[in-house]
């Protein structure tokens, strides 16, 4: 191998490892469904104005999470933000 391609290899390791440092910090805690109707249908119905199923692109599953307008307009109602 050349010495340009060992530097190119090296990037590459280096950038893996921090994708994969980054996808274990961002689905920690965060249950993996295997499909969007399986995350929809455990959001109750009382909290659907507040959450929503999402497809995570770095596990490739699906999340459900909060919906950040409604999370918004929440906090400035309570005075919580600007």
């Amino acid at each position: 191998m050349k010495p340009d391609d060992y530097a190119e290899l090296r990037n590459l390791v280096r950038y893996d490892a921090r994708r994969r440092e980054f996808t274990a910090s961002s689905c920690s805690g965060k249950h993996r469904f295997e499909s969007f109707t399986q995350a929809d249908r455990t959001i109750r119905r009382d909290l659907r104005k507040q959450a929503r199923a999402y497809h995570c692109s770095d596990c490739h599953g699906y999340h459900v999470g909060g919906v950040a307008n409604y999370r918004r307009k929440r906090l400035a109602r309570e005075g919580k933000c600007a």
